[in-house]
């Protein structure tokens, strides 16, 4: 990974995350993490994919790019990532006024290639993939997701 990514990595946790230090260096480093999964996933299989990753609250805390993926492919992907975070909010939501609802994962908490990402059973943002095809795009984010559970 790049430092100057690095770099946009660890500066954009410090300005989202309004938490001590360390709370935000141990979001930085899983969203890092996540984010090198996913990259490594889409290198491994060819696949053009830009991938975002969003805090909780839908603040863009990385993008990256593997190959060349189509122009808008940066702007979809941290809007799935957006998208699945504030889905999973909702869910959240719905639950503790309603508790008897039972919204699914899949439903609730994802875009078409963006999912939530959990460290120590909360939620701390989420992984957006955009440029391939759309099921590929979802095994890089599920990919970056795994990794960090």
């Amino acid at each position: 990974m790049a430092l100057r990514t690095l770099i946009s990595l660890a500066f954009g946790a410090m300005l989202v995350f309004p938490v001590g230090a360390s709370a935000q260096q141990a979001v930085a480093e899983q969203a890092k993490k996540a984010a090198e999964a996913a990259e490594a996933e889409a290198k491994k299989n060819s696949w053009h994919v830009a991938i975002a990753v969003v805090s909780g609250e839908g603040n863009l805390i990385y993008l990256g790019r593997v190959g060349a993926p189509s122009s808008d492919s940066d702007d979809v992907a941290t809007r799935s990532a957006t998208s699945a975070a504030a889905g999973f909010r909702r869910a959240q939501e719905a639950l503790a006024v309603h508790p008897q609802a039972r919204p699914s994962l899949a439903l609730s908490a994802s875009s078409d290639a963006g999912m939530p990402l959990f460290a120590d059973g909360k939620m701390i943002g989420a992984i957006g993939c955009s440029g391939a095809t759309v099921p590929q795009n979802l095994v890089a984010c599920r990919v970056g997701a795994v990794a960090i559970r």
